[in-house]
């Protein structure tokens, strides 16, 4: 399993994967399971994402109920062209056009209320890093 957390540390309520991945990183000691922290997607990733069995998505949302998390099976599509980021979505594409194999995936995210220049997230989404921490726990015990 690949597990890929990302965002913004420096700007609160963006730092929400980071945060999910660092007490993922904590709670599992399992070398077949790769969590890994990010800024963002890259293209790079296509090839680590290709082997997986199954990879798991974390990011904070700009939409949607405060701290509400949501789970949401991912497809690969390619939409349009490539900018400074990938979308879970392209993410996959990529995979399986340059590898030949995108793996069944699913995104972990929820709403958050402060994308300001700090470190800190704001309390309904440190709440939600639980839920998601649980969830993700959970899932790898049923794969």
């Amino acid at each position: 399993m690949l597990i890929l957390g990302y965002g913004n540390v420096l700007r609160g309520d963006d730092g929400f994967g980071c945060c999910v991945v660092r007490a993922l990183s904590a709670a599992v000691v399992d070398p077949e399971v790769d969590i890994r922290e990010l800024h963002q997607l890259t293209p790079e990733l296509a090839e680590p994402v290709s082997r997986a069995a199954h990879v798991v998505f974390i990011d904070a949302a700009r939409d949607g109920p405060l701290g509400e998390l949501r789970r949401v099976p991912v497809e690969a599509a390619l939409a349009g062209a490539f900018t400074h980021h990938l979308t879970p979505a392209a993410l996959l594409a990529c995979a399986r056009e340059l590898y030949g194999r995108a793996p069944a995936a699913t995104l972990f995210s929820a709403a958050g209320a402060c994308f300001d220049y700090t470190t800190d997230l704001s309390p309904r989404l440190q709440g939600a890093v639980n839920e998601a921490v649980r969830q993700v726990l959970s899932l790898l015990q049923d794969l």
